[in-house]
């Protein structure tokens, strides 16, 4: 789909309202705008978008304007149950929001997968699995291997009102950015029996000012309870590796129990585990998505 106006929406579909997409593989769908704006490689909704058993897969943008949603745009929710959005891109040098998935609204991920997606070259790239300015629950699901500026796995922004955020059984490994890699969120986070691990950044980057950096889990919001989670093996890379597990440019004491957490610059409750879990590569290992199964001998 090419520009038609003052921009290009929905590459494959485009929906003035709302749209609910089910049982569908949706495959390289591209919307080249110029310099236009560009929104929803594969699914555009100006309202809500809702995923039921679908795979959108190596979808994209590209314009020199702003990017938004390379794979999934919705002005408002975005749903996603027993799907994957994977391979999708925002390509533009200019600001890029959700290489994957775009949500206007609240983002829902249920039993699905957001996998090596990428904000690519833009000026400033927010989000490269998922980018969010609302509610967030990520349940039972894998966001892994996605790319962008600053958040790489998953960027929770917020509108004016006050959104939460809740990730529970959930894995969030191998993604990477120049800071706040594998989580960056500025609003309130509770994180329960989840695994973020092996997000990388490159330690030589001057951080933008305002961001907080870390290359697991970055926090700007309060409160934070963190309960029976795995944050461990995200490493700021260069002359030496170091970890960086949780982080934030603003102290917030993180509540809860139960927890590995090697590295963090934020308090962490006083039972915290700091020892190498050592976790096998991300593998099926017998649920819905990949996930980290535990080593012999671990702690």
């Amino acid at each position: 789909k090419y520009r038609s106006d003052q921009g290009a929406h929905g590459g494959c579909i485009y929906s003035n309202g709302n749209l609910a997409v089910s049982d569908a593989h949706i495959y390289a769908c591209v919307v080249a705008a110029a310099s236009y704006p560009a929104s929803g490689g594969a699914l555009y909704a100006y309202g809500f978008v809702t995923m039921s058993n679908v795979s959108v897969e190596n979808c994209g943008l590209t314009t020199t304007g702003p990017a938004k949603g390379g794979g999934v745009f919705a002005g408002g929710d975005v749903i996603m149950r027993y799907s994957t959005v994977s391979g999708c891109r925002n390509a533009t040098n200019d600001h890029g929001y959700g290489g994957g998935v775009f949500a206007g609204g609240d983002l829902t991920v249920k039993y699905s997968t957001i996998s090596d997606n990428e904000n690519d070259e833009a000026y400033l790239g927010f989000g490269g699995g998922a980018y969010s300015r609302g509610n967030v629950g990520i349940y039972w699901s894998t966001i892994s291997g996605n790319s962008a500026e600053v958040g790489g796995g998953v960027y929770m922004g917020h509108n004016s009102y006050a959104p939460t955020a809740n990730i529970s059984e959930s894995t969030i490994s191998g993604n990477y950015a120049q800071t706040a890699v594998g989580v960056r969120a500025s609003l309130p986070l509770k994180l329960y029996s989840s695994t973020i691990a092996f997000n990388n950044t490159p330690r030589a980057y001057t951080i933008p000012f305002g961001y907080a950096p870390s290359a697991g889990l970055s926090l700007r919001g309060s409160p934070v309870t963190i309960t029976s989670s795995i944050i461990a093996n995200n490493v700021a890379y260069g002359q030496t590796n170091d970890e960086e597990d949780v982080g934030g440019d603003v102290p917030i004491t993180i509540a809860g129990s139960n927890n590995l957490i090697m590295s963090s610059e934020q308090p962490t409750p006083g039972d915290t585990i700091t020892a190498d879990p050592m976790l096998a590569p991300l593998a099926a290992n017998g649920g819905l998505t990949l996930t980290h199964t535990l080593m012999t001998g671990s702690p």
